[in-house]
């Protein structure tokens, strides 16, 4: 165990000293990842308005759920009711030993004799205890506006506090552009794999913000006020610490993945484990690479 353990901290350091005698060159990884995430959100802003996907609870909508036998399909559903409901997503729920069927569409739904009739005329006749959530668009430009509102009064909240704390502008600005990067890798990343912004995302989101400047500070505190060791030595320690966070939060939003049921958590679990994952890059090979030409009184 003893030699593993050597091995390993044999590794870490030879990574974390080509990481640092080369940081120019690693930080073309955090501006790949930056260009990505503008380009994705540059494609999804160019097709529906908005830089990510909005849910119902943004755009007015029903949500739907009932329970269905294990013969009828996803794909069935999706294809019987494609005609009849606008921007129709369909999912599974697992409930115990019983199979729920979840629909989000921005049609607006009146009642339970209505979704019936749709999907009696869809074909699809064996389902039972239906459930209706209905979000009207009034309602919904609301939750929008103070959506966007709380992610911006975070930022400047985050960003006030970071200023006070280092009073210079180089690390402060490097900490914010970390955390502006997760927060554009998450959305892009729920664009690829198809979460729409929703309470819950939205939730996580702000959650990352808190996550990705945590690490920025610990790198930030370590290399700025911490004069104890060589600059290469306080930047190790520091990604050895923020590395040891990252991961833990990793692997605990995996888990809960791995075991929810709840479309919500769900949500929250994988926009999590994205923004953990690109942090760690983000803030280890970027905002690194600035501190450290920044302390060399290069920038």
């Amino acid at each position: 165990m003893s030699e593993l353990r050597e091995k390993i901290n044999e590794k870490f350091e030879q990574g974390t000293s080509n990481i640092f005698d080369n940081s120019t060159k690693w930080m073309l990884v955090p501006l790949a990842i930056i260009v990505f995430s503008v380009t994705v959100l540059g494609i999804t802003y160019a097709n529906t308005g908005y830089v990510v996907s909005l849910g119902i609870e943004f755009t007015g909508g029903t949500e739907v759920q009932f329970r269905a036998p294990d013969d009828v399909s996803i794909d069935m559903i999706s294809e019987s009711l494609e005609g009849e409901l606008e921007n129709l997503n369909v999912r599974q729920l697992s409930r115990g030993e019983q199979r729920w069927i979840l629909l989000e569409t921005q049609t607006e739904i009146e009642s339970r004799s209505e979704i019936e009739e749709i999907l009696l005329g869809a074909g699809i006749e064996d389902f039972e205890d239906i459930s209706i959530s209905t979000m009207g668009a009034a309602v919904s430009e609301g939750f929008l506006f103070e959506a966007q509102l709380a992610v911006v009064i975070a930022f400047l909240i985050m960003s006030t506090a970071i200023f006070v704390a280092f009073r210079s502008f180089v690390p402060s600005i490097a900490v914010i552009l970390s955390a502006v990067s997760v927060i554009m890798f998450a959305m892009a990343g729920m664009n690829v794999i198809g979460i729409n912004l929703t309470l819950g995302s939205l939730a996580a989101l702000l959650m990352l913000i808190g996550y990705s400047v945590d690490t920025d500070i610990v790198l930030s505190t370590r290399v700025l006020k911490q004069r104890e060791g060589s600059l290469k030595e306080r930047i190790r320690d520091s990604i050895a610490t923020g590395t040891t966070m990252s991961s833990g939060g990793i692997v605990a939003f995996t888990i809960l993945l791995l075991v929810s049921t709840s479309p919500v958590l769900d949500q929250i679990a994988a926009v999590m484990i994205m923004g953990l994952a690109i942090d760690m890059p983000i803030t280890w090979l970027g905002n690194a690479a600035i501190l450290k030409m920044h302390d060399e009184g290069k920038i």
